[in-house]
């Protein structure tokens, strides 16, 4: 293995430690958006149901327990996060370090054939998509950031 090589990976996996450390934060935000929604939601079914109790007559129970409100595990959403994002920027490094070996591997790129061009271009669209951080939008959404 070459320096050059090395240098490479060493680039590629921080690189790819970043983007899993940005799929935490999304994910965090995510769920934190989520929670603060889903307790509003709460907050005005109880006090829903306390204005009809109150209307019907009905009395609450002094010894009734409430229940702590349950939390979906944080750390099963973090875990996905870090995951996907790390492996989305792996794979565009990855079809880069490919790119360049076919590239060097061959007398030039007009004399490929058919296959090897193909995947010439899946792999340039790999790489330009997973390296830049987007590659997780396209797999969740099946399209292209619009910049909205």
């Amino acid at each position: 293995m070459s320096c050059l090589e090395l240098l490479y990976i060493v680039i590629a996996g921080g690189f790819c430690v970043y983007y899993g450390y940005r799929g935490v934060l999304i994910e965090k935000n995510a769920v934190e958006r989520y929670d603060v929604d889903r307790h509003n939601t709460a907050l005005k079914l109880k006090s829903d149901i306390t204005k009809t109790n109150h209307e019907a007559g009905v009395k609450e129970n002094p010894d009734a327990k409430e229940y702590p409100e349950w939390k979906e595990p944080a750390c099963t959403h973090y875990i996905q996060g870090f995951i996907l994002h790390f492996v989305s920027g792996a794979a565009g490094f990855l079809a880069l370090y490919t790119l360049y070996n076919i590239y060097f591997k061959t007398e030039g790129l007009s004399n490929i054939s058919t296959g090897t061009g193909a995947a010439v271009i899946f792999l340039s669209l790999l790489s330009i998509i997973g390296i830049s951080g987007e590659l997780p939008y396209v797999i969740k959404f099946g399209k292209f950031p619009s910049g909205k």
